[in-house]
């Protein structure tokens, strides 16, 4: 779908999953769709010599990379107090280590732009706790604090990264969990799937009576004055980057000899340029 897309907004894109006869199909239908070029690259993307190798022939096929879309396959299920010493390796290589990978290979192409994007889809156990995705929680957490570091790196040269968390799709990867927590509940897959529905509206329900919950009146408190301080030099802030539409801000900020830099983004683009010429849209594996 994210292929298809971007695609549709004027990207030739290149994607890469482990089965290439369902890469062919799906490419079949991206071009027959949108009438774009599209690049099959099979491999296990698991597997760091896959990754160096599907951003190599994407570079040599486009002559480019503007965007870099990961979505790496899910890791083991598994519950915190049982899961195994290569479930867990499992995990970190596949839905951690993978979008690290993924990001350095790119990023020199990327930099090159000074507008590329990266986008890491991950899943809503980054923010709620699900049965059985205990690795799924933990690793993606790592990329959220990967991807912030990363932001505030690469800021300077342009490029933007986010992270997208959907919630639950009717997926095959969704459908084994739910199976597995009913032969644990000992209930049926239909009340199962019952079950993580009403789970999900509760949570949504939640989030939305939050959001409309009349914000709590402050509390002013006396507090001793503290001494004066010495007034410190003026910093002298210089732009030094300004992408088009807000889409990040960058600054540096001279004080004493000190430079820093911080890079803050401010939202999402919500249109691909057609001007983009490459799309690297990654699965690690099926789900």
């Amino acid at each position: 779908a994210c292929a298809e897309v971007l695609a549709e907004e004027g990207a030739r894109v290149a994607i890469c999953s482990r089965s290439r006869d369902d890469l062919e199909q799906a490419a079949k239908a991206i071009r027959g769709a949108t009438g774009r070029e599209v690049l099959v690259f099979a491999g296990d993307l698991d597997r760091p010599e896959t990754i160096r190798g599907l951003v190599a022939a994407t570079v040599e096929r486009f002559g480019r990379l503007d965007i870099l879309v990961n979505n790496s396959g899910g890791p083991p299920l598994a519950q915190a107090q049982t899961a195994s010493e290569e479930q867990w390796g499992i995990a970190v290589e596949r839905s951690l280590l993978f979008f690290a990978r993924m990001c350095r290979e790119a990023l020199p192409h990327l930099k090159r732009q000074t507008a590329g994007r990266i986008i890491n889809i991950l899943a809503s156990t980054v923010y709620q706790p699900i049965p059985n995705l205990v690795l799924s929680g933990v690793t993606r957490m790592g990329v959220v604090a990967f991807a912030k570091s990363l932001a505030d790196e690469v800021g300077r040269d342009g490029v933007l990264v986010n992270n997208v968390c959907p919630g639950s799709i009717m997926s095959e990867r969704m459908r084994s969990n739910v199976t597995v927590r009913a032969q644990q509940l000992g209930i049926t897959l239909e009340e199962a799937l019952a079950q993580r529905a009403a789970e999900t509206a509760a949570r949504l329900a939640a989030v939305e009576a939050k959001k409309a919950a009349p914000a709590e009146p402050a509390v002013a408190e006396a507090a001793p004055v503290a001494p004066k301080r010495r007034a410190r030099p003026k910093a002298d802030a210089a732009p030094v980057h300004r992408e088009r539409q807000g889409l990040i801000r960058a600054f540096v900020v001279r004080n004493q000899g000190d430079v820093e830099f911080r890079a803050r983004q401010d939202r999402l683009s919500h249109s691909v340029a057609p001007r983009l010429s490459a799309l690297l849209l990654a699965r690690a594996a099926e789900i």
